[in-house]
């Protein structure tokens, strides 16, 4: 019996001390980092956070006047701008490192760059001198060994007033020989309106890119291809069998190509079909890219980042800044034509206008003409006024009904009339403050607000014709808040409390409907601009934490120093696009001023640094003198903000909420 119990025992501790080992063995194995979550996934988690606390009530406690308030304020946000660190620096370093990044295994020094610049000028020089020769590597002397030694396939582009006049590549050489063949190549490219003369060549800019990194994308459907390929940044070819085609990465940029658009185009180039890209036997490859060009001025090196030059954080100064929305003001004055219609987007590549006239281009026009009477005033610029004064004369001559027995005014366009159209005519003459200027029509659209609020639901409708109805549910997230910035913007210019008293009355609605929608991004901007006017009028804290409440969320969309494109940082949100950053900036710039008078110094720092963040991506989506390589006329594309990063198309909303955001910088951060 004693023999079956030492067996027994044997038994239960040896496995015993087979678990611990085994258990053991687990825990001493490297531990594995978990990947840092990309800003889409972290926005996510605060989106499925936010949809989680829907139906909750607004806070129902009474006011607390004054700047302090008995009541606890919401805590500042906790993000890389609230920490004590030079954030200028941050962002400079992660723009060198991004560039690197992008340069793979190829080393190329800017001496390298000089030198590729030179020899290819030397090939076009001596091919149009009296007595040209056919010049090889043998003819160039104190070689770089990065140019010798290594090879990528490169690509010569010619641009002469702005036109591409010829662009070729060559690959089996070393980097020199390459940029040899591929300038004569590009010389006798008689694809662009005839092989380039001597005549142009004297003006001509020389542009090189080089392809690199390879990596094959497996996927057919746009929506996975767009995961993988990044317009602008990435050359990309298709090929099946031995048909192949590329496209540089400028190309979708120059011609404001989508990406489907640009893949069905590359299919046409290859001889595959436009639909190759569908088909699992089509190879789609993308590659890294280093760009580099002259200058215009004095054909010098310029190093290009998606076909544009980067705009490092230092260089968002208070006098670039002002500069830049110098550059918006001139462009929406030059777009106004003499009958008074401004431009609604601009092709600057085509030289091409688009003139739209949906309600929600009038919406974006009458939007722009406010914005270009504020920037007259800032710059007291009579220009900028006038324009400003046609822009106004074209809608109300041609689009005003006066409602002469509910005595208020609207704009209608086709069936449509609403209370954005009316806001932002009201704003453009409140800031035009000009009293022999449409008085009665100032008096009627300010009535045609006060006449959409809803007094039992305590909300505006967004909508008057066709019905109060329509659209509400979309329209509520944004032509309220835009109407109540005219009211308060009124308030301020005349003191009439019955504005104040709507704005007051109507704030648990919205306050609720913020904390309810998941559109809590596109809420935020308008209503934070009617309620950072209402708190400065009243001083009641509970206005000022609304603020805070929506502009800390804000700032987690806005890409950090950790996006993979460093041209982005600063954006808000992933598509890169500049009319969206432009007003998230308004509102935290108003947020700003609020926290300034409040003297909360954590939430200043957070504001200020996203602010000027958000300024450095609208300054670089701006044309300005050194960037407009392929724009065909250069007084209408100067100023101009381009709709997306990747894009060379500009509709007026990117320029209008650009100049705002630079307007509302330099007024509320350096004053």
């Amino acid at each position: 019996m004693n023999k079956y119990k030492r067996a027994i025992t044997v038994a239960v501790c040896g496995l015993f001390l087979v678990t611990y080992f085994l258990s053991r063995s687990r825990l001493i194995r490297p531990v594995q980092k978990r990947p840092r979550p990309t800003h889409s996934q972290k926005t996510e988690k605060s989106v499925s956070a936010n949809q989680a606390e829907k139906g909750k009530k607004p806070n129902g406690s009474k006011s607390n006047k004054g700047p302090v308030g008995k009541a606890e304020a919401p805590k500042p946000p906790e993000t890389v701008y609230a920490k004590n660190i030079d954030f200028v620096r941050l962002v400079d370093d992660a723009i060198a490192e991004g560039i690197k990044r992008n340069s793979g295994d190829l080393r190329l020094t800017e001496g390298d760059k000089k030198y590729l610049l030179s020899a290819t000028r030397a090939v076009l020089e001596n091919r149009f001198s009296a007595n040209p020769k056919e010049m090889t590597e043998a003819d160039f002397k104190n070689i770089p060994k990065n140019v010798s030694a290594q090879t990528a396939q490169l690509y010569v582009t010619l641009l002469a007033n702005s036109k591409v006049r010829g662009c070729q590549s060559s690959s089996k050489k070393s980097l020199l020989g390459n940029a040899i063949r591929a300038t004569y190549r590009a010389i006798d490219d008689q694809r662009f309106n005839g092989v380039l003369t001597a005549e142009e060549s004297s003006d001509t800019i020389i542009d090189i890119t080089i392809l690199l990194n390879p990596v094959g994308v497996n996927k057919h459907k746009i929506r996975q291809i767009k995961r993988e390929i990044e317009l602008g940044i990435h050359a990309i070819s298709l090929q099946r069998g031995k048909k192949k085609a590329f496209y540089k990465s400028s190309v979708p940029v120059s011609h404001a190509y989508s990406l489907k658009e640009t893949l069905k185009r590359l299919g046409k180039k290859a001889k595959i079909g436009e639909q190759a890209y569908q088909k699992k036997d089509t190879k789609i490859r993308r590659y890294n890219t280093i760009q580099f060009a002259e200058k215009f001025e004095d054909k010098s090196l310029v190093d290009l980042y998606r076909s544009n030059l980067l705009i490092c954080q230092s260089d968002v100064t208070e006098d670039s800044q002002r500069a830049a929305l110098r550059l918006c003001a001139d462009y929406m004055k030059n777009h106004v034509d003499p009958n008074g219609l401004m431009t609604y987007e601009y092709d600057t590549y085509n030289d091409k206008k688009s003139q739209s006239m949906s309600t929600s281009a009038v919406v974006r026009r009458l939007a722009g003409t406010w914005i270009l009477a504020s920037a007259g005033a800032y710059f007291n610029d009579s220009e900028c006024k006038a324009a400003a004064k046609r822009s106004i004369d074209y809608f109300l001559g041609r689009y005003y009904v006066h409602d002469t027995e509910r005595n208020f005014g609207y704009i209608r366009i086709a069936e449509d009339a609403n209370i954005a159209m009316a806001a932002f005519m009201l704003l453009a003459l409140v800031e035009l403050d000009d009293k022999e200027f449409h008085p009665a029509e100032k008096e009627q659209l300010l009535s045609l607000i006060f006449a959409m609020e809803d007094k039992e639901k305590g909300f505006l409708y967004p909508v008057y014709l066709p019905d109060r109805q329509a659209n509400f549910e979309k329209k509520e997230i944004y032509y309220p808040g835009e109407a109540l910035t005219a009211v308060m913007t009124y308030y301020e210019a005349t003191r009439d409390h019955r504005c104040l008293a709507l704005a007051e009355r109507l704030f648990d609605y919205y306050r609720a409907l913020y904390e309810r929608t998941s559109k809590k991004a596109s809420l935020t901007p308008w209503v934070s601009k009617a309620y950072a006017k209402v708190f400065v009028a009243t001083q009641e804290r509970k206005y000022a934490d609304f603020l805070f409440t929506m502009n800390d969320y804000l700032l987690k969309g806005q890409r950090d120093v950790d996006e993979e494109y460093v041209d982005k940082i600063g954006c808000f949100f992933s598509k890169g696009a500049s009319y969206s950053t432009g007003v998230m900036v308004e509102a935290v710039a108003e947020a700003y001023k609020v926290a300034k008078m409040l003297g909360d110094k954590e939430r200043m720092e957070a504001y200020r640094r996203s602010v000027l963040m958000g300024n450095r991506f609208l300054m670089q989506c701006q044309f300005t003198n050194e960037n407009m390589f392929t724009a065909k006329d250069h007084r209408l594309t100067l100023g101009g903000v381009r709709t997306f990063i990747y894009t060379s198309k500009v509709r007026i909303d990117s320029v209008q909420h650009a100049a705002c955001a630079l307007q509302k910088s330099l007024e509320h951060i350096y004053q």
